[in-house]
């Protein structure tokens, strides 16, 4: 794995979005228990107040957790990305770089090659993307 080291610090920033994706779920349900205390008790005199505080905070709870999916998200795609095309140019260097008998074979045609390579690539960019992201 040390081609991907150059992709560690977005997977770790990455990650860090994901833990702080992770922790809006507890704290909408504080919120969510806050704001339906408020509401259920409308003779309270600062029930205004309060109703449109929790209800606010809900609100940003949900602004936060659509910033952090979305980063965590695109951060993760990003370092898969770049990971891929690492990939696929050492790949397709040493394809190159094999001898003219070997390109002779038909199980090494170009068209098989080049859906190997395309499937593999697409294989290991859902894994950074959507695996990476359902782990952390």
């Amino acid at each position: 794995m040390k081609e991907g080291k150059s992709e560690l610090p977005l997977v770790i920033v990455s990650t860090i979005f994901s833990a702080l994706n992770g922790t809006l779920g507890p704290i909408s349900t504080i919120f969510m228990a806050k704001t339906l205390a408020v509401l259920l008790n409308p003779a309270d005199p600062e029930y205004d107040t309060k109703s449109k505080q929790w209800s606010s905070l809900f609100f940003a709870v949900a602004v936060a957790a659509l910033i952090f999916f979305s980063l965590q998200l695109w951060l993760f795609s990003l370092s898969g990305e770049k990971f891929v095309k690492k990939v696929r140019s050492k790949v397709f260097f040493k394809f190159l770089r094999m001898p003219i008998s070997w390109h002779e074979n038909p199980k090494n045609a170009p068209a098989v090659l080049s859906t190997a390579l395309a499937t593999d690539s697409n294989n290991i960019s859902q894994l950074f993307s959507n695996v990476m992201g359902i782990i952390s």
